[in-house]
């Protein structure tokens, strides 16, 4: 379907992948013709706790400093 889309030159304002889709080179590929270019960001993940799922994940965008947060 999505490479229909993509032949059909249907616009989406975003895209987003699970593991399993987020690793096949071939579809990651044809995503990123279809792109603005590319995005280059710097990444922090730091342990907030003792738990196991107790992190903060930190993305910044290298040429707008916008910043995403998520925490687990």
């Amino acid at each position: 379907m999505i490479v229909a889309a993509l032949d059909a030159e249907v616009t989406a304002s975003w895209v987003t992948g699970d593991e399993a889709y987020g690793q096949d080179p071939q579809l990651r590929a044809r995503l990123e013709r279809g792109a603005k270019g590319p995005r280059v960001y710097d990444w922090a993940w730091i342990h907030t706790g003792t738990g196991v799922h107790r992190h903060l994940l930190i993305r910044r965008n290298r040429t707008t400093s916008e910043r995403l947060r998520r925490e687990s």
